[in-house]
């Protein structure tokens, strides 16, 4: 374009708008008055209701005035009501020991919300039973609680009070009839320390697969043990395991067959005394 075109261009007159044109943006100004209108109304109805219950929007209690008689729970409120109060106790692990008892013992009520059961303090009131070796509680949301039972497991009884003994020398009661084919310690030292003198003994008899009738505790690391099925009663000193080592060595080589012995003095290593009367 040459120079003088440019310049008659430049002094054209522009075209004006046409009504017809200017309908769309009347239009947009015509909703943006309405939308602040409406918006403007529903602040001053607000405004007015506030001043008219005499409230200020500081205030952190204005909305309750709307709506007085509503009262909102708390999240703890809801986890404190129904379904989530304690309905069902089950017990795993349970033998001699029964679960009213247990319950009992354990201070549960029923329709505690689970929230506020403390397991923790379940497990020590069951622990502190004589037959309980451990015992784990686990809440089971919404409305059940799980307790997994160690029972203590008797191998011996004391023949003095009749009470039963596990493998670490608890002492408990046992149920009627349960002494039955329990291994019998015998002997006149206190139970306590008859418990601690014939323990290694039952340890070492149980891991050489001997079964006992009884084991009479004559002073500490002195027990006469009466084989289960045997005529022989042996005398063993502190180191059991040793002295029964010795023993069923000899009854698989057959030396005692044929031997007319009522007893067996197994306390001194490498030898074997054969008695023809029993050592008490």
């Amino acid at each position: 374009m040459s120079g003088r075109a440019r310049r008659k261009a430049r002094a054209a007159p522009r075209k004006r708008r046409t009504a017809a044109s200017q309908r769309p943006r009347a239009r947009r100004r015509t909703r943006s008055v309405r939308l602040v209108g409406i918006l403007a109304g529903t602040a001053t109805a607000g405004l007015l209701a506030g001043a008219a219950l005499g409230l200020s929007f500081a205030d952190p209690n204005w909305l309750a005035a709307f709506a007085p008689e509503t009262e909102l729970p708390s999240p703890g409120d809801w986890v404190r009501r129904e379904p989530f109060l304690l309905k069902r106790i089950v017990f795993r692990g349970l033998d001699s020991l029964e679960g009213r008892a247990l319950v009992e013992l354990a201070e549960l009520r029923p329709d505690v919300p689970l929230v506020d059961l403390d397991a923790t303090a379940v497990e020590r009131r069951l622990e502190a039973h004589p037959r309980v070796a451990s015992a784990l509680a686990l809440r089971l949301p919404p409305n059940r609680l799980i307790v997994r039972v160690e029972e203590r497991v008797p191998v011996a009884a004391l023949e003095q009070n009749g009470e039963g003994i596990d493998r670490t020398g608890a002492r408990f009661a046992l149920e009627p009839g349960e002494a039955e084919g329990l291994v019998a310690i015998k002997g006149e030292p206190p139970p306590r320390d008859l418990i601690a003198w014939a323990l290694p003994a039952l340890e070492a008899a149980r891991q050489a697969d001997f079964e006992l009738v009884s084991a009479t505790v004559l002073g500490p690391g002195d027990l006469v043990l009466e084989p289960r099925g045997s005529k022989l009663r042996l005398r063993i000193g502190e180191d059991s395991a040793r002295a029964l080592r010795e023993f069923g060595a000899l009854l698989e080589n057959g030396i005692l067959e044929d031997v007319p012995a009522r007893a067996a003095d197994l306390r001194f290593p490498g030898q074997v005394v054969l008695q023809e009367i029993e050592t008490h």
